[in-house]
């Protein structure tokens, strides 16, 4: 075997010999003082922050809060709108077709767009 093979292997088996130190990747979720998230990143930043398993940072979601340093699902309000009667204000449209506006002196019938929140 020749210096250049034995000076291979030296530096193989010294190679494999060191230790290599595994650092888990910084994930976290910075957060304000009312648990409102701000900003998911990789970096070590100062202020509010909880650190993240990959699957939560990967989804990212911002539908959160952060209760006692846990996240807390916040379940998005529906919204639904209807047009209702109403006597006092609103558009003046004919009585037999919402569809139709018409003005203040004729016989109308007025409505108002009314929002309703379904949980």
């Amino acid at each position: 075997m020749d210096d250049t093979t034995k000076n291979f292997w030296q530096a193989f088996q010294d190679w494999q010999a060191t230790p290599v130190e595994y650092k888990p990747p910084i994930q976290r979720l910075y957060y304000d003082d009312n648990g409102m998230p701000l900003f998911y990143v990789d970096q070590d930043l100062p202020g509010n922050y909880i650190d993240l398993d990959g699957a939560s940072y990967i989804i990212a979601d911002m539908q959160i809060r952060i209760v006692d340093g846990k996240i807390v699902k916040v379940k998005q309000p529906v919204y639904i709108k209807k047009l209702v009667p109403n006597s006092e204000s609103g558009m003046c449209c004919h009585p037999n077709n919402v569809c139709i506006l018409t003005n203040n002196t004729d016989p109308h019938t007025k409505w108002n767009l009314k929002t309703y929140e379904k949980n």
